[in-house]
Parts: structure tokens; sequence; C-alpha cells
């Protein structure tokens, strides 16, 4: 980790920062802003608890939020060209959802559209893998870029 942050000075800060509100404001936020509360801390191994919470939990919860909104996107799009799609539940960092096959290099063009507008200016090159298959034990990466 120490090396980790020798390379990326600012991400110790910030994670530093997040502690720090974690403890002050009891709470923090990410991009999007869903707030994580921590109203009690009841012990020092709880406060360590809290702050290793705080800085995770801004960073999974945007990437999080992310997904979800590009989710949405895609279906919209789908949607509004006649594509019906049939969505599953987001899971983390990821989601399912099934079209008809003589949709599927519109609905993976949409996807990889969607995917890499994040809403907010940033120089982070945010990836995305996309899979088609016909069931889940015979999926195939179709982008990863």
């Amino acid at each position: 980790m120490n090396k980790f942050f020798e390379m990326m000075p600012r991400v110790a800060k910030w994670l530093a920062e997040q502690k720090r509100r974690a403890l002050r404001d009891h709470e923090v936020s990410s991009i999007y802003g869903r707030k994580r509360r921590f109203p009690l801390i009841a012990s020092q191994s709880h406060k360590a608890e809290v702050q290793r919470q705080a800085g995770n939990m801004p960073v999974q919860s945007s990437v999080s939020d992310m997904t979800l909104l590009a989710n949405m996107r895609i279906i919209r799009v789908l949607e509004a060209e006649g594509i019906e799609c049939l969505i599953f539940p987001h899971v983390h960092d990821g989601f399912y959802f099934q079209v008809q096959a003589e949709y599927e290099n519109r609905a993976v063009e949409v996807t990889r559209s969607e995917m890499h507008k994040v809403g907010f200016k940033t120089k982070v090159n945010f990836k995305c893998e996309i899979q088609t298959g016909t069931n889940w034990g015979r999926l195939k990466i179709v982008y990863n870029g």
C-alpha cells in the first residue's frame, strides 16, 4: 500500500479525508450523492472499521451507481427503438438482460456506448466487458474495453 500511495499521493490524501469525514460528520458520500451514515462509534475497534468502510463506500457505491444509471439508459434506448428486453436485477457492478437474437448486435452497441458515459468530468477510462450467449454457461466476451 505504501508504494501505491507513493505513486498516487492524491489517493492517500482523499482516503485520509474520507476517514476524517466519517469521524467528524458521521457520514461519507458517493460521487452521485448516496450517503453512508455512521451515527455511533462504539469503540476503538469499531472506529477502525468505520474508517475502513468510509474509504471503501464512496468508491464501491459510485461504481455501482454508474452501472445502474448506464443500465437504465441502455434499457431506455433499446425500448425507444422498439427492442424489448427482459431485465434482471442489477448485482454489484454488473447487470444482465435478454433481447431477441436478431437484436443482439444493436444491444451490444448500445451497451458499449452507454457504459462509457459516466456523467462527470474525469481522466479515468472506465472499462466494461460485454458478454453474450444463449445461457450463463455459454457466455462469450464480445467487448472488453
